[in-house]
C-alpha cells in the first residue's frame, strides 16, 4: 500500500543541501501531516526505500526521528506505524497557543504594528478560499499555518517560538487536515481569522484576544465529531494520559504561575456565559456583573425586550452581548437558541440556570397541572439546557462552569404556600451534587447558590409588606434581606477560575438565616 501510494504522488525534489536521511525525513513527515499516510497505517521500509530511490537505512533512521515528534510508533517485532491522533496532545497544543496568543496580541499592541503590515494577514485567508473551492485540504492547512506564522512575526520575529511549535503541533495539524475537508468547518475558521484580522486593524485588542482564544477552543472541539466518524484515526484514552493529567499538568501549571495573579483568577475575560432567566431580577444582576468582569454574555427568556438595560451596559463596555427568546420547556426551541449562540460566540464556557417560577397555593389545593408546571420549569428545563450545553460545548472542550440558582427554601421549610417551589429547589440541590460527581471527569464544575429573599420584581408584593419584612429580617442575623449584588458576587466567584476546585456545593447567601435554624 505504501509503495502504490508514493507511485501516485509527485515527490518534491531533493534540496541541494539535503542528504538522504534529511530528504527521507522531510518527505515521510510531509505525507503523514497531509494524511497521505493515514493514522494507524503500517509503513514498509523496503517500499519506502524503493519509492525514494535510496537504501533502507535513511528510512529506518527517519522513523525514529519522527517517533520523537509523535508521528511514528516503532513497535519491536511488529514494525513502524503512523501514530494515531491523540486528544491529550491536541489539548496541550491548544493550551500553549492560547497562552502565547494573549502575549502575542499584547506585543502587537505594544509594538504599534502599522495597519499596512496587519492587512497582509488577509492574503492567506483569501488564498484559503481559492484552495477550498479546489478541494485542496493539504494546502489549506498550510495556509492556516502560514497565517499563525505571520502573527508570530508581527509580534516581534518570534521564529524560535514558532519553530518549537511546529514540532509539537503535529497532531493539531493532522486534526485540521481531517476537519477542513468539510466546507462548513473551513468557512467558520476563515471567518474567525477574518474577524481577528479586522479587530487587530481596528486596534480592538481585547476583542482580538477573545477571538483568538475562541478560535483555538473551536478547533479543539472538532475532535469529538471526527472521533465519532473516524475512530480508527484516534488513540483511545489510556492510563498514561490520566497520569499526565493528574501528575504532569499541575506541575506545568505551577511552573507558569510562580506568583498567583488573583486579579486574573477572578476575571471572566475570554469567557462566554449563557444565563437563562437572564432578564429577571437575579439573572440580569449576574449578567451585568459578568459583563463588567470581561465576559461576553448571552441571556435568554420569554421576554428578550427586557434585556435592553443590559444591552446598553454591554455597549458602553464594548462587550459582545446577545439576547434571545427561548422556551426552555421545549427541546427544539432550546437547540435553536444554542445554534444562535454557537454561530455568534462559538462556544459556552459558563452556564447559569436562573430561570424559575413559583405559584403560592396551599398544599391541599395545589392541582396536578400547576405543580407539574413548576417542576417542569424549575428542574426539568434546567436539566434540558444543562444536558445540551454540556454535550455540545463543555464536554468536548473538557472544561466549564455550571451554576444553578436554588433557594434557602430547599433546605428549610416555611409556613407559606411553597410546596412545589420547595420541592423543585430541593431537587436542584441534589441535581447539582450528582452532576458535579458525574461531570467532574470532564473538568466541569457544578455548584448552586441558595439565596434568601432578595428584592426583585417577582417578590416585591411580599417585601413591600412591612409586617412580612419585619418578621423575615428578625430571623436573619445580619438584619436585612439580600441585595442583587450579594448574589452576583457569589456567582462571579463560583464561575471564575478562583473556584476551579469547588464543585458540588450549595452556597447559602442568606445573611446567616440557615445557621439559626
Amino acid at each position: 500500500m505504501t509503495l502504490a501510494l508514493f507511485q501516485n504522488q509527485t515527490l518534491p525534489a531533493r534540496r541541494p543541501s539535503e542528504d538522504a536521511r534529511q530528504y527521507a525525513y522531510r518527505i515521510i513527515r510531509k505525507f503523514i501531516l497531509e494524511l497521505h499516510l493515514l493514522p494507524g497505517q503500517k509503513m514498509n521500509e523496503a517500499d519506502l526505500a524503493s519509492s525514494l530511490n535510496m537504501s533502507r537505512t535513511p528510512i529506518h533512521d527517519s522513523f525514529f526521528k519522527l517517533s520523537r515528534e509523535n508521528l511514528v510508533d516503532v513497535i519491536p517485532k511488529r514494525g513502524a506505524f503512523v501514530s494515531k491522533i491523540d486528544q491529550k496532545r491536541i489539548d496541550d497544543s491548544v493550551w500553549i497557543h492560547q497562552k502565547l496568543g494573549s502575549a502575542m496580541i499584547h506585543s502587537i499592541y505594544i509594538r504599534k504594528v502599522p495597519k499596512s503590515e496587519l492587512e497582509l494577514l488577509y492574503c492567506p485567508i483569501q488564498q484559503m478560499n481559492s484552495y477550498m473551492l479546489n478541494g485542496n485540504s493539504a494546502q489549506t492547512v498550510q495556509l492556516l499555518s502560514e497565517y499563525y506564522h505571520q502573527l508570530y512575526m508581527l509580534a516581534g520575529n518570534l521564529d524560535l517560538v514558532w519553530s518549537s511549535l511546529q514540532k509539537t503541533d503535529t497532531d493539531l495539524r493532522r486534526l485540521l487536515s481531517l476537519a477542513v475537508s468539510s466546507p462548513n468547518v473551513l468557512e467558520g475558521l476563515m471567518q474567525e481569522l477574518t474577524n481577528l484580522t479586522d479587530a487587530l486593524i481596528n486596534r480592538d485588542y481585547d476583542n482580538a484576544g477573545l477571538i483568538y482564544d475562541h478560535h483555538f477552543s473551536r478547533i479543539r472541539m472538532l475532535t469529538a465529531p471526527l472521533r465519532t466518524h473516524t475512530p480508527q484515526y484516534f488513540t483511545e484514552p489510556v492510563l498514561p494520559a490520566l497520569l499526565h493529567r493528574v501528575l504532569i499538568y499541575p506541575l506545568k501549571e505551577r511552573r507558569y504561575h510562580i506568583m498567583t495573579d488573583y486579579h486574573a483568577l477572578f476575571s471572566l475575560k475570554g469567557k462566554t456565559a449563557l444565563i437563562t432567566g437572564g432578564t429577571g431580577g437575579l439573572g440580569s444582576a449576574i449578567a451585568r456583573a459578568f459583563l463588567q468582569q470581561g465576559a461576553q454574555v448571552a441571556v435568554c427568556g420569554t421576554r428578550p425586550e427586557k434585556a435592553a438595560p443590559i444591552e446598553e451596559l454591554a455597549k458602553s463596555l464594548d462587550r459582545p452581548f446577545l439576547s434571545l427568546s427561548c422556551d426552555l420547556t421545549d427541546t427544539e426551541s432550546t437547540n435553536q437558541m444554542l445554534n444562535s449562540i454557537e454561530h455568534t460566540f462559538g462556544t459556552v464556557d459558563i452556564l447559569v440556570n436562573s430561570a424559575g417560577i413559583n405559584r403560592l397555593i396551599p398544599a391541599e389545593e395545589y392541582d396536578d397541572q400547576t405543580f407539574q408546571t413548576v417542576m417542569d420549569i424549575n428542574i426539568a428545563s434546567l436539566h434540558r439546557i444543562t444536558r445540551e450545553v454540556g454535550k455540545r460545548f463543555m464536554i468536548p472542550q473538557k472544561q466549564g462552569r455550571i451554576l444553578n440558582l436554588s433557594s434557602v427554601k430547599s433546605l428549610i421549610g416555611t409556613k407559606q404556600d411553597y410546596i412545589a417551589y420547595c420541592t423543585s429547589k430541593g431537587a436542584v440541590n441534589m441535581y447539582t451534587r450528582q452532576l458535579a460527581c458525574e461531570w467532574g471527569k470532564y473538568g466541569i464544575t457544578c455548584n448552586a447558590i441558595a439565596p434568601t429573599f432578595v428584592y426583585t420584581p417577582i417578590n416585591a408584593f411580599q417585601l413591600d409588606d412591612p409586617v412580612f419584612y419585619k418578621t423575615l429580617t428578625e430571623r436573619i442575623p445580619l438584619g436585612r434581606i439580600g441585595k442583587e449584588q450579594d448574589i452576583a458576587s457569589a456567582a462571579l466567584y463560583l464561575c471564575s477560575d478562583a473556584a476551579s476546585f469547588v464543585t458540588g456545593q450549595i452556597l447559602c447567601v442568606d445573611g446567616g438565616l440557615t445557621a439559626m435554624q
